[in-house]
């Protein structure tokens, strides 16, 4: 049985029978511990459906048509309470910007802690222990633990969240451009943290990209999102070797350019 089953997807706004549609019939199916990347230029609508996935659709946009499942049982799109007992429990969403995702009133490690207390029913100093550790082992130290969001970098702040995934042991976890923006250096230490989640864990992802090699690296299979639509889906090997629709060419043409091949 698949994990995360999404079965004709569409995702629009305006009224029933009326809709304007940004998302048309995505099918996805991810198995426990199955990476899985969805691909797309700017605006083909990858984070729309990432958000839809853990939720998390801005008003007034909603889904309109389809069915996504979780371990066999039937979500239901207008409910938000379904949502409340699933995210960050079972299905959680690191966002692009991790400045916007944290609390800038918060101490870092306060806000591993909360989090454990909330969903773990950790007591309060057990769970401030617990976020220490957890913080240090994906390279954040015990001082730089109790600063605040906006006293770190981009990279510290992503690996914030990154220990907030740890701390919290997801089923599915969904990252949205992970490591974008970061040095090269950085980036490829949140990619590698993300890597060990997933290996360590045994945590289901879904990686939101525009770039092959982040796929390839973390990925197993991906999916190609063009203007809404998925225009293709194959594993990561065969989509590099064999591309077949004119936009995965053309991005794995310019992968092979900058790599010089």
């Amino acid at each position: 049985m698949n994990l995360l089953e999404v079965s004709s997807l569409c995702i629009g706004h305006g009224f029933p029978g009326k809709e304007t549609r940004l998302i048309d019939n995505i099918d996805l199916a991810l198995k426990d511990g199955q990476t899985m990347a969805i691909v797309g230029p700017s605006g083909s609508g990858k984070t729309l459906t990432a958000c839809a996935l853990a939720g998390l659709l801005p008003t007034p946009l909603r889904i309109v048509s389809g069915s996504i499942r979780f371990r066999g049982k039937l979500l239901a799109r207008d409910r938000p309470e379904t949502w409340r007992h699933l995210r960050g429990r079972e299905i959680l969403m690191l966002f692009q910007s991790p400045a916007s995702a944290l609390n800038g009133l918060v101490r870092v490690q306060d806000q591993i802690a909360e989090a454990l207390e909330d969903v773990k029913g950790y007591r309060r100093a057990e769970a401030l222990s617990r976020s220490i550790a957890i913080l240090e082992s994906v390279g954040i130290t015990s001082d730089k633990a109790k600063a605040y969001p906006f006293q770190l970098s981009g990279g510290m702040r992503q690996r914030v969240l990154i220990a907030l995934a740890l701390a919290l042991g997801p089923a599915v976890l969904i990252a949205d451009e992970p490591g974008v923006g970061l040095d090269p250096i950085h980036h490829g230490e949140i990619l590698a943290l993300l890597r060990r989640l997933n290996r360590e864990q045994r945590v289901a992802m879904i990686i939101i990209t525009h770039d092959l090699r982040t796929a390839s690296y973390l990925t197993q299979r991906a999916v190609v999102l063009c203007r809404g639509r998925i225009v293709e889906s194959a594993s990561i090997q065969a989509l590099l070797e064999h591309p077949s629709h004119p936009y995965t060419r053309d991005m794995v043409e310019s992968l092979r350019f900058l790599e010089g091949k």
